[in-house]
């Protein structure tokens, strides 16, 4: 039996932005660990999705791990829950929410309240003690403004989201089939909401919100609904490793890492700092245990839909003040944007994501940045390929 050779996989969620005319926050970044292994290792660029497949949190941590979205159709309610430690059976309803900010016509102001968590647990508190809706609910906040719903019972996910990317104005669930259990489904969350809303709309954190620059939160977007356990061939069986775990915060990319088999650590997110520390402290032991470590960062995200480009630019210098431990690595170090977010326009775009191989081949190509990989060895490959070649299948 040869030596094992443990694979680190770092996935940054928005790591990589638009290309324009203008340098890139990644480009602008002083990145020479970065800068080291891509010299070393070889770079390309990664087709997660079709043009048919929007981008987002569930479909490209699926497509990452190696997982067609489009034959894997794992709802995000059901992971958001399971990253979560949230128990579920089939029939309970499964959604994934952010906290939102509507003005006073009712018009979206902030799908996501500016991804900011200040005092959100009190908020969270307060709709556990005072929405009664009649069946048993869990409603529990993740990170920054995100959580997940669970109405416990005999539910059908044939029911629609409350918001429409473009859409001005929020709308309401409803049954997308004439089924007993879909309509229930929507009625139920619709009264959760309207309530959720009553108990937001003069609440004293929202207050305290503003009066730091924050934005209120004074509604609910649901999304990925949900109402069957999911499952996903094990990655493990699949690469033929013996051990593998995701060190990421609750939520949608710990909870699609959980169903394909991974091991994990409960990771409460504080804040960039502090938890780019414990990551990097916790991995040289768990090197020595796992063949397979899948680390998630989401930090980026938030200062992308802030638009703080100068913030990201320092976000990525110190993820690569700690990229140095992989200089001398003996094993395989692989790192992808997760998605590609404008800091310009805070979405999602859809587009090719940059990805890094250090301690298999090696290409040409001296740096990392979103068109420096354009010259490197990886093609524009599937995530399934890109394990093919990290594993040598």
């Amino acid at each position: 039996m040869g030596k094992r050779i443990p694979i680190i996989f770092l996935l940054i969620d928005g790591l990589a932005d638009l290309l324009s005319k203008e340098k890139t926050p990644l480009m602008k970044a002083n990145t020479p660990n970065l800068d080291y292994l891509a010299s070393k290792g070889m770079v390309g660029e990664i087709n997660l999705l079709p043009k048919t497949i929007p981008p987002n949190k569930i479909y490209s941590s699926l497509s990452f791990l190696g997982y067609d979205p489009k034959r894997y159709k794992i709802k995000r309610g059901a992971a958001e829950a399971i990253g979560m430690n949230i128990p579920l059976k089939d029939g309970d309803l499964a959604w994934s929410y952010t906290f939102a900010t509507l003005d006073e016509k009712g018009n979206i102001l902030d799908r996501k309240a500016g991804l900011d968590g200040y005092k959100l647990d009190e908020v969270v508190r307060s709709i556990n003690e005072f929405v009664d809706v009649s069946v048993p609910y869990v409603f529990l906040r993740s990170y920054d403004t995100r959580g997940a719903l669970v109405f416990r019972g005999n539910f059908s996910d044939k029911v629609s989201d409350n918001f429409v990317y473009g859409s001005k104005k929020p709308r309401m669930v409803k049954p997308l089939v004439e089924d007993k259990a879909a309509s229930l489904a929507s009625v139920i969350t619709n009264n959760f909401i309207e309530n959720a809303v009553s108990v937001m709309e003069y609440h004293q954190v929202n207050l305290e919100r503003m009066n730091k620059g924050l934005l209120p939160v004074n509604y609910l977007i649901v999304r990925g609904a949900s109402s069957k356990i999911p499952n996903l061939p094990d990655f493990k069986e699949k690469w033929k490793i013996e051990k593998a775990i995701v060190l990421a915060e609750p939520g949608v990319e710990r909870g699609v890492a959980l169903i394909a088999g991974f091991d994990s650590i409960n990771f409460e997110p504080i804040n960039f700092s502090s938890d780019l520390n414990r990551i990097f402290n916790q991995l040289e032991d768990l090197i020595v245990n796992y063949d397979f470590i899948f680390v998630h960062l989401h930090h980026l995200e938030k200062v992308c839909w802030k638009q703080d480009c100068d913030s990201k630019i320092k976000m990525i210098e110190k993820i690569d003040e700690k990229l140095e431990f992989f200089r001398n690595f003996e094993g395989i170090f692989v790192l992808g944007s997760q998605r590609v977010i404008s800091c310009k326009n805070r979405e999602d775009v859809h587009s090719k994501v940059p990805v890094l191989v250090f301690g298999k081949k090696k290409d040409k190509v001296k740096k990392f940045d979103e068109k420096s990989v354009k010259k490197g060895k990886i093609k524009g490959i599937s995530g399934t390929k890109l394990w093919s070649i990290v594993f040598g299948k």
